[in-house]
């Protein structure tokens, strides 16, 4: 994850010359995607300020 603005290109940089590097940074984003931005995650976040 990065902190400011200048490590977030840092990591842009990275991820564009490391092929490595990238399919990680893709499949940990997959994979929070998958966790916490699911329309039931989403859905539940609703339900709970709605109360």
């Amino acid at each position: 994850m990065w902190t400011d603005v200048d490590h977030l290109a840092e990591l842009c940089e990275s991820s564009r010359k490391d092929r490595v590097l990238s399919e990680g940074l893709r499949e940990k984003g997959r994979a929070r995607t998958v966790a916490e931005h699911t329309f039931d995650h989403r859905i539940t976040e609703v339900d709970a300020r709605w109360r």
